[in-house]
């Protein structure tokens, strides 16, 4: 009798030891599925002619739009705090931006949309960089950030022709 009792009990050792490995392990999926992601899918860039006011003419212009996405499973809400951009010389005011944030619903897409740039010259193809810091987060107070910086090398614009690449990052904070 002795025996069973000692083997009863040595199982129901290893049934409580598996057991709290398993619920470990549940739970960590629970935290994982519950922690917010953002991810930088691309830049897409727009070419138009903006009129130039002063004296009715159309200039060539080129707009850029950071595609933006939530990976995880849970709504990610993001503010951008910091976003240089240059096309060529010119440097993008970052205050004529309309939003600097929103929200992504889990495995969407949304685009930030940068404002119309117009060329200097029609006839070089500029490089354009652009820095930026993103703050993002499912529960308020828990922000976490994505910050990176890239290159887009225009090849032609019509067709719309280009290659990026990051020059710094992604970085997650």
């Amino acid at each position: 009798m002795n025996y069973l009792t000692a083997g009863l009990a040595i199982a129901t050792g290893w049934l409580a030891i598996e057991t709290r490995r398993m619920a470990g392990a549940a739970k960590a999926q629970v935290d994982l599925q519950s922690q917010p992601f953002l991810s930088f899918r691309g830049v897409d860039v727009v070419a138009a002619n903006t009129a130039n006011i002063s004296n009715a003419q159309t200039l060539p212009a080129l707009g850029f739009h950071l595609r933006l996405g939530n990976p995880g499973q849970v709504l990610v809400t993001y503010k951008v705090e910091e976003l240089n951009s240059s096309l060529g010389n010119h440097s993008l005011n970052s205050g004529a931006f309309v939003t600097f944030g929103g929200v992504i619903h889990p495995h969407e897409e949304t685009l930030f949309i940068l404002p119309f740039t117009q060329q200097t010259s029609s006839n070089v193809l500029p490089k354009a960089e652009i820095d930026f810091k993103i703050d993002y987060w499912a529960v308020a107070g828990k922000k976490q950030r994505l910050s990176a910086k890239i290159e887009i090398q225009i090849i032609s614009i019509n067709p719309l022709n280009l290659q990026w690449v990051y020059l710094d990052g992604p970085t997650y904070a």
